[in-house]
């Protein structure tokens, strides 16, 4: 929702109403607020979200366009109404966010936007049925670019996640036209069923570069903090030394017994030697992206999953393209994975 210009000029209060409009922009900024905060939590089971909503437009058209008519216009009144117009922007941008399965239902990939306001995120606990280690064959099914802006602006930013190896780690090579095979764990853990991450990279990353062992250590601390992860790379890696994973958002929904959906929105940090062309600073690229998955049962021990990946373009590696984008995405991958479980006597050979 996009606050008209001519509101923002005709809406002004004298100073003695100012209270007045700060309270009720105060209401507005809580009911979203909350609608947020549900939304984070389990928003097909939030009956009361929708409700929330309601108000908190209400209280918006009341503030800014009821309350207008009555009060004369005032240059000062203009100035002090503007922030809260800006703020209320996003406000409702926020209050107005569909959920998980929506964004994915709608098959439209400029939905799939990067979101602004993000508490730490808690890890995943996923479905029962995922326990256990899984055989992977891999595919990359696609691409799009779905931003409004010419695609040749979009791939001259070579910085962008998915362009170079390892630019996005679960995928270290995007576009690989063979099929990719490796394993993948789901771990019981308080009973939960939670990923080990840490294998699980690995063993992808092994995978996507063709058998070589590129990863010296994974450091990831899943109870104390599941939102940061650090790969340190084999000395003489050409793609740098060490990457940080921050994770700024997950979501995740069942849908029914034998379909779970989950997102998780990382930004990713890879830092290398100085190049020659700046010898004098440490290299480092950030690429900020985020997966989307949709797990299917479809069998006793097989399942299917397809990952989307959405690239969002960061503010401090492309200003010129950040500022005519935002926060839509430039590109979407998209993966498709068949999932077998490994009997239970292969595993018990393993160890």
């Amino acid at each position: 929702m996009v606050v008209s210009e001519r509101w923002i000029g005709i809406s002004p209060y004298p100073t003695s109403h100012v209270a007045i409009r700060a309270s009720l922009t105060t209401i507005e900024l809580s009911l979203s607020a909350a609608v947020s905060f549900q939304s984070f939590r389990n928003p097909p089971q939030n009956s009361i979200r929708p409700l929330m909503r309601f108000w908190a437009l209400t209280v918006f058209f009341f503030n800014h366009f009821v309350l207008a008519s009555y009060f004369r216009p005032t240059r000062r009144a203009a100035i002090s109404v503007f922030p809260a117009a800006v703020v209320f922007k996003t406000n409702v941008d926020v209050c107005i966010a569909i959920s998980l399965r929506d964004e994915l239902a709608a098959r439209n990939a400029l939905l799939l936007k990067r979101s602004l306001f993000n508490t730490a995120p808690r890890a995943v606990d996923y479905p029962a049925w995922l326990e256990g280690r899984w055989r992977c064959s891999e595919v990359f099914a696609g691409f799009e670019f779905p931003a409004r802006v010419p695609k040749e602006e979009v791939v001259a930013d070579t910085n962008l996640a998915g362009f170079t190896k390892l630019s996005i780690v679960r995928f270290a090579d995007i576009g690989r036209k063979s099929t990719t095979s490796y394993e993948i764990i789901f771990a019981d853990s308080g009973g939960v069923v939670v990923e080990d991450v840490a294998a699980n990279l690995k063993s992808s990353i092994a995978a996507h570069t063709d058998g070589r062992e590129v990863v010296e250590s994974v450091e990831y601390a899943s109870s104390s903090n599941p939102n940061r992860l650090t790969l340190r790379l084999k000395p003489g890696s050409r793609n740098g030394e060490r990457v940080e994973l921050f994770v700024n958002g997950r979501r995740s929904e069942v849908i029914s017994d034998d379909v779970f959906i989950s997102s998780e929105l990382i930004r990713q940090v890879t830092l290398g030697k100085p190049t020659l062309q700046n010898p004098g600073v440490a290299k480092m690229v950030i690429g900020e992206y985020q997966h989307y998955f949709t797990w299917r049962r479809v069998g006793d021990g097989q399942a299917k999953l397809n990952v989307l990946t959405a690239v969002y373009v960061d503010a401090q590696e492309d200003v010129a393209l950040f500022t005519k984008v935002g926060n839509d995405p430039v590109i979407v991958y998209s993966h498709d994975i068949i999932m077998e479980r490994v009997a239970l006597e292969q595993e018990q050979d393993r160890q």
